[in-house]
């Protein structure tokens, strides 16, 4: 599982993704090696009772898995870096790791490491949910959304579906037009009226449930229905929306600016993008989409060298690129 040409004294450094489903933990090289990786259990919701232990024992198992996955002995590291869904407790992940620098920092942050490495840009998240958060070239960083289902989370997963409930219901009222969505939401849901669909949203479907019905939107706007490529170019110009007030309360000015998009809204393509961009460039027409470069976990790699004064280089990239297959997320 390591490179041949690997040496004992080599310096080794450690990624983690924490996130509410999985935690990813990455193993590499000061030179940019992946070495291995592990996948453990979540890690957020420390604030509930036995939250700290459940944390600690998700990240020392990643710990543990990352390097019998790479076939070498425990030893110590010379840094690591975390992003945490939520938020970590930095005497908890202390305990964890044997290591001479340690940064524990939220998800975003290594979500922008990995997509844009120069660390200056905005991604917009929109998977359940919906954010933005970017850096500028001053370091100053800033996130805006995020503020879940019944506070914002406009043009996310949610925001798509609701639309979507309610399309449909106005059609069958005839205050809306009709759409294909009706028949392919009862279908996916297993009922064969509305009033049984109805009960199923107010029942035993989660909120993530329900959102995975933007995926029947996007399909539905990919073969031509008018309502739901209404509701996903909606769904894009919201997303643009919180790119421009992302960019403006970092002071962009006229520098070019990369948007990376992350999140599975985004597999609609131009539906979403194209409006997207539309908004984003009534107000900075320099802006450019720029596909992710790496997964977060890569991310919190990257940030771990970051800290060792590893210049982020191509060379560097290059070899994070070639070694990639390494990481493993189930």
């Amino acid at each position: 599982m390591t490179d041949a040409g690997y040496e004992p004294s080599t310096l080794l450094v450690i990624g983690v993704d924490g996130g509410q489903t999985k935690t990813v933990t990455a193993l590499a090289t000061a030179e940019g090696d992946i070495l291995a990786s592990a996948v453990t259990g979540p890690c957020n919701h420390i604030h509930e009772p036995g939250g700290l232990e459940r944390q600690y024992r998700t990240l020392r198992a990643g710990y543990e898995q990352v390097f019998a996955n790479a076939g070498l002995p425990m030893r110590r590291l010379a840094s690591v870096h975390l992003g945490l869904s939520g938020s970590g407790d930095r005497p908890t992940v202390e305990r964890v790791y044997d290591t001479e620098r340690l940064n524990l920092t939220s998800d975003p942050i290594i979500a922008l490491s990995g997509a844009i490495p120069e660390m200056e840009g905005v991604i917009v998240i929109a998977g359940t949910g919906s954010a933005a958060f970017g850096r500028n070239a001053a370091g100053d960083e800033v996130i805006t959304g995020g503020q879940g289902y019944y506070a914002g989370d406009e043009g996310g997963g949610s925001f798509i579906a609701q639309a979507a409930f309610r399309a449909i219901y106005q059609a069958a009222d005839g205050r809306a037009p009709q759409t294909v969505m009706t028949e392919r939401f009862l279908r996916h849901y297993g009922v064969d009226n509305l009033r049984a669909l109805r009960n199923r949203i107010y029942g035993d479907l989660t909120r993530d449930q329900l959102a995975k019905a933007a995926t029947l939107v996007g399909q539905a706007a990919a073969e031509g229905d008018g309502v739901a490529v209404s509701i996903l170019r909606h769904a894009g110009h919201e997303l643009g929306r919180l790119v421009v007030a992302t960019l403006e309360r970092l002071h962009w000015g006229d520098a070019p600016a990369p948007i990376s998009p992350i999140g599975g809204v985004f597999r609609s393509g131009a539906l979403v993008l194209e409006p997207m961009m539309e908004t984003t460039h009534e107000r900075f027409p320099q802006a450019y989409l720029q596909e992710a470069r790496f997964e977060p976990v890569i991310g919190a790699l990257l940030l771990a060298l970051r800290a060792l004064g590893r210049p982020i280089d191509e060379a560097l990239l290059a070899r994070l690129e070639a070694t990639r297959h390494r990481i493993m997320y189930s």
